[in-house]
């Protein structure tokens, strides 16, 4: 998947990509000039290809957070872009999506007195 993709329609747009492929499922990818603050390359959370699995990616400002079937793949911070477009894609394996919700987060609670 491709978070926050932006600038022109073409192959490998400027965007952070969520890794479906195995065996580095849940490991975060940037592409055209898109940065963070940190990498995550992580062993594969796929316990069955051939099965569902399920995939959560948490945007809040410029933080992104992957988990792969309930477990923590990890998180990176400083995303460039902080915004953009939801991308699907599949490359080097075959992907199949079902059940896609896109949910709008509610800002965080502010300490009384801020």
């Amino acid at each position: 998947m491709l978070m926050h993709t932006t600038g022109p329609d073409k192959i490998w747009p400027r965007s952070i990509q969520v890794q479906l492929h195995a065996p580095k499922t849940g490991s975060v990818l940037t592409h055209n000039g898109a940065k963070t603050d940190n990498m995550v390359s992580v062993n594969d959370l796929v316990t069955n290809p051939k099965m569902w699995n399920t995939c959560v990616v948490t945007c809040r400002g410029s933080a992104l957070t992957v988990e792969i079937n309930g477990k923590k793949a990890g998180s990176v911070t400083g995303c460039v872009p902080s915004s953009g477009h939801l991308a699907l894609q599949s490359e080097g394996s075959e992907v199949h999506f079902r059940n896609i919700r896109v949910e709008r987060l509610k800002k965080p609670a502010t300490k009384a007195g801020n």
